[in-house]
């Protein structure tokens, strides 16, 4: 209950400050508001559910606010409702949390520090290009290599003439879900390069890659390892993107583990001016190997979906996905594991 009520004790304070303004200046402080809905109907063919299931659900329901506090100061508070299907959670229906809660701070106009529960390093520059977060996770954050969202602050600057980024952070590392679990803190360093800023065809060329160095389990300090990369590029009627990430984790009594994922995706939009802009078709593939020293551990996850952007508010996309593994690992909802996982889905996502 307290994570609740300090959310809502945050929406009031900003409530307050837009309406009454500040005692000290008499002034008010701009507020603006957004959310974004992801929900969807899923019918399974086969696999974790059993055949025949279905449902409808929301996914994920985010609040923002955002201040301009001053020339140079921002601040933005985003909650998260989603579906509390945690083990042994004794609530399992529509949960509240916090999922960013930041200031930011422009000394000048090339540069941001970031403090608070910040924007994670890498996950934003993958959704630049995969664009569909209300049908799927990108591949880092399905697969849990880097987190979203944490407890930290970041500085990043803006390279000259829009040729790219290059940021720093120092997180926490266990991510918005979880408090911190032990004393050492996540290094992350983060740069992306945009090589041809004034090309028609090539501007948004995007070569991005990040490289983290942390510690995880206590005092024990096991080897927290990640690194990954983006090449990204969207030009008329196609978008299209190429993920890599690998991870090193450390084990008491065992040798490191070694995984990774390679994800490719692409959208498509139909080549009829008067279709362009609302029908377009996406394509994923994601292979994931948890453990690169073991034999049939991997996991393929593809998607294929129609898209109708109904308003440049709405889009329904009808799409279906399939996971398979090497093994039977995917653990049932009767109890059983399988190595096939298939279902359709209707998806929407709406902004306001």
């Amino acid at each position: 209950m307290r994570k609740y009520f300090l959310v809502i004790m945050i929406f009031v304070y900003i409530s307050i400050c837009c309406n009454t303004g500040l005692a000290q200046t008499q002034t008010t402080i701009p507020v603006t508001f957004g959310a974004q809905f992801f929900g969807n109907y899923s019918y399974s063919v086969q696999g974790i559910d059993g055949q025949d299931f279905n449902k409808f659900d929301i996914d994920r329901l985010y609040f923002t606010a955002k201040s301009q506090l001053s020339e140079n100061w921002k601040l933005q508070m985003t909650t998260d409702i989603f579906r509390n299907s945690a083990t042994g959670s004794y609530y399992s229906g529509l949960a509240i949390r916090l999922k960013f809660g930041f200031v930011d701070y422009t000394p000048i106009p090339e540069l941001s520090i970031k403090a608070g529960m910040i924007p994670g390093p890498w996950n934003s520059l993958v959704e630049a290009f995969w664009k569909y977060r209300g049908v799927a996770q990108t591949a880092n954050d399905k697969y849990s290599y880097v987190q979203t969202a944490d407890l930290g602050a970041s500085v990043a600057y803006t390279l000259p003439d829009n040729y790219g980024e290059i940021a720093g952070y120092v997180l926490n590392g266990d991510g918005y879900t979880a408090p911190e679990s032990n004393q050492f803190k996540d290094v992350i360093l983060r740069a992306s390069l945009m090589p041809f800023p004034g090309s028609s065809v090539f501007k948004t060329l995007t070569l991005g890659g990040y490289t983290y160095l942390g510690k995880s389990t206590g005092i024990t300090g096991l080897k927290k390892q990640r690194y990954g990369g983006l090449l990204g590029w969207s030009y008329d009627i196609v978008t299209m993107g190429t993920e890599y990430d690998s991870r090193t984790d450390g084990t008491i009594d065992a040798p490191d583990v070694n995984g990774d994922v390679l994800s490719l995706f692409t959208e498509l939009k139909i080549p009829v001016a008067s279709l362009q802009s609302k029908l377009s078709v996406i394509f994923r593939y994601d292979i994931a190997d948890p453990n690169k020293d073991k034999d049939n551990d991997k996991t393929y996850y593809f998607i294929a979906g129609l898209v109708w952007k109904a308003t440049d508010k709405v889009s329904i996309v009808l799409d279906r996905q399939i996971m398979t593994g090497d093994s039977a690992t995917m653990k049932t909802s009767a109890g059983g594991v399988t190595d096939r996982d298939e279902k359709w889905f209707i998806h929407t996502i709406i902004t306001f």
